[in-house]
């Protein structure tokens, strides 16, 4: 439960464990996914503005939501997300979401879900949400042993659910349905002549070979990498053990990605009956998010809309058949925009274990952690957010 160990058939609450086996048989983009995978009452709330970002940190419900934001402010301040967010605990220190999205799995012996009242009980308050109970591995003594593991992963847009239109059929479709007529109460001959330019000229374009699939314009397939090696040995009563791993996330949207690079040192000394262990992680993560912008621009734009003029220049906008203008996102793009954000932890934990008779046992614990985070958000002028500044 990360304070006590009782047994499995003496324990009445709601509890999923999940083993080192079915991590790997379930492995997704991050941990949060991976959970999410194996037991369904993990629920990862689907946001599809934020879509498959790899630096989204989602929402998490186990027990439902418990409280819900109290005005449009909390809710852009994502304060539900915090709200309902279950508690992690792991070698019964707590740590962040953040940090369980990042952290290597390969470090991971087992995961306990803790979802019911069972868990108020042992946590108050803090454990209303439900608990997530992660226990790492623990050198084994012996010969020095060394473990090496490489993979890649693979993030592919997948669009086959969207069915629009193509250039011709979207064109004829706003024709039948009278947005090239003009519908005030009065005839207005000018207005009839310009709404009947602008149908020629999209209509030039369309007879030109313009059918421009907006949709795929920012995606990829996303090649990310994984790389983690761990050495561990020692004797009963001195066990040591170290690792390091890099992942390297790169999402469906052009340019974003999130590389993390871990580190970990495992001391255990035994005492006649008592058991001294330390625990040194530290972490240094760098996140881009995408110049592209929001998928939705893309998804709003029309086909009979060429990206580039006849030189290959990007086209900075385009006017819509009201007369509103409307950003080329691919513009954006290419213009020398910034959006980083990178976060350096250092965490030590040690505890003392005193196993004073046989169903007695005093144990204390102590940890510190000290994390450093940063961004860098930069827009230029140029950008065609700033085009009704004045």
């Amino acid at each position: 439960t990360g304070i006590f160990t009782k047994a499995r058939e003496s324990y009445t609450g709601a509890v999923t464990t999940i083993s080192e086996k079915e991590l790997k048989m379930f492995r997704g983009q991050n941990m949060l996914a991976t959970l999410g995978n194996i037991d369904p009452s993990f629920n990862i709330v689907a946001n599809n503005a934020l879509g498959s970002n790899p630096n989204a940190i989602p929402e998490i419900t186990i027990r439902g939501n418990s409280s819900l934001p109290m005005s449009m402010d909390e809710l852009n301040n994502e304060t539900s997300q915090r709200l309902n967010q279950p508690l992690i605990i792991m070698d019964g220190f707590e740590i962040s979401l953040e940090k369980l999205m990042d952290f290597n799995d390969e470090e991971i012996a087992s995961i306990n879900i803790l979802k019911d009242a069972s868990a108020t009980a042992i946590y108050g308050s803090r454990g209303a949400n439900g608990v997530v109970v992660i226990t790492t591995k623990r050198p084994e003594p012996g010969k020095l042993k060394v473990f090496a593991k490489a993979a890649i992963s693979l993030e592919m847009p997948d669009l086959t659910s969207y069915d629009l239109l193509n250039a011709a059929d979207k064109l004829a479709l706003e024709k039948e349905v009278g947005l090239y007529k003009n519908s005030g109460s009065q005839s207005d001959p000018h207005k009839d002549q310009e709404l009947e330019e602008k149908y020629n000229a999209t209509l030039r374009e369309v007879l030109r070979g313009v059918d421009t699939y907006w949709l795929s314009e920012p995606l990829r397939v996303g090649v990310g990498q994984k790389y983690n090696v761990r050495l561990e040995g020692g004797t009963e009563e001195l066990r040591w053990g170290a690792g390091v791993s890099y992942n390297s996330v790169q999402g469906a949207m052009k340019g974003s990605s999130r590389n993390t690079f871990s580190g970990t040192i495992n001391l255990a000394y035994t005492y006649k009956n008592v058991l001294f262990q330390n625990q040194t992680l530290l972490d240094y993560n760098r996140a881009k998010e995408s110049k592209y912008g929001t998928f939705s621009d893309y998804a709003r734009m029309n086909p009979y809309w060429a990206p580039r003029d006849d030189e290959g220049n990007l086209i900075e906008s385009y006017e819509t058949i009201s007369g509103r203008d409307i950003a080329n996102p691919l513009y954006n793009a290419l213009l020398d925009s910034k959006n980083e954000s990178k976060y350096d932890q250092v965490t030590n934990n040690f505890s003392v274990e005193w196993r004073i008779i046989e169903g007695l046992t005093f144990r204390g614990q102590v940890g510190i952690t000290k994390q450093h985070n940063s961004s860098d958000v930069f827009i230029p002028s140029e950008n065609t957010e700033f085009n009704d500044t004045q």
